[in-house]
């Protein structure tokens, strides 16, 4: 399985965060391994083999699929061969620009062809299946939507703050910039995002330890609940294995290319 990253244009860098290209060229190969969701949205396009997601739940994935940000790591199985291209989103501004309530899609997972926003999209992707096409076709169309007069809003800015933060930092704090109430963070976040602020502090701080742990290599339980800004060992242990589904020992002691192809980590 190779994969390789590609920027959006200059017009889409506030909606998409990055391309993402995935591709297996042997059919018979079959790779399951974990998704560690960052708190970003994904629109996929699969073009080749199938795509599922595995126990707990377990049922294959439309070819074209938007993906809703998850609380916990996710198994996903990839087989018969894969060309697929992956759009990472702003979650907040995707859920707005669809009009979306995130917060009540069954199995984090839209159907491309049930969304009227993507007709058009969906009739000119059906025959063209080069890449470089495929792209221009997926930019063109996500900036006719991004460009009908978007106004960043206070989820927009909460939801930048803590996705490109460390996830130490308290939610109290965050909010006191905004004459918003508690009770409107909370509400609107989750329909906005598919997750609480709280929780995305969460996995902002998971994937912090993991950036971490590729900086230093080693590891050290002690620099690890520094770093993190946890309580102590146990918290910190307990934190990732209710997101990783894994302890830290076990899953930096693992072999994680695949983890790292499917987690749209560089």
């Amino acid at each position: 399985m190779v994969h390789s990253f590609k920027n959006p244009k200059r017009e889409l860098l506030q909606l998409v965060h990055k391309f993402e290209f995935i591709s297996i060229n042997a059919p018979t190969l079959t790779i399951l391994d974990k998704h560690v969701p960052q708190g970003y949205a994904f629109l996929i396009f699969n073009t080749q083999g199938k795509m599922a997601v595995k126990a707990p739940l377990d049922f294959i994935l439309p070819n074209h699929f938007l993906g809703i940000p998850n609380n916990r790591a996710v198994n996903f199985q990839l087989s018969e061969g894969i060309q697929c291209i992956i759009a990472i989103c702003f979650a907040s501004k995707l859920s707005k620009l669809l009009k979306l309530d995130f917060s009540v899609v069954e199995n984090k997972i839209i159907d491309l062809n049930t969304l009227t926003a993507f007709t058009e999209l969906e009739s000119e992707l059906k025959n063209n299946h080069d890449q470089n096409q495929m792209i221009k076709l997926i930019e063109d169309h996500l900036y006719k939507l991004y460009h009908r007069n978007y106004k960043e809003d206070e989820i927009d800015i909460l939801y930048n703050q803590i996705i490109n933060s460390d996830g130490s930092q308290h939610l109290p704090e965050l909010t006191l910039l905004f004459d918003k109430s508690t009770r409107f963070f909370r509400y609107h976040f989750r329909q906005r995002t598919g997750l609480k602020a709280k929780t995305l502090l969460r996995l902002a701080r998971i994937n912090h330890l993991w950036h971490y742990f590729n900086i230093k290599k080693t590891i050290s339980f002690h620099d690890m609940v520094y770093t993190g800004g946890y309580h102590d060992q146990s918290h910190m242990i307990k934190d990732f294995k209710e997101i990783i589904g894994e302890t830290p020992t076990k899953f930096f002691t693992r072999d994680l290319k695949n983890v790292k192809v499917l987690s749209n980590k560089s």
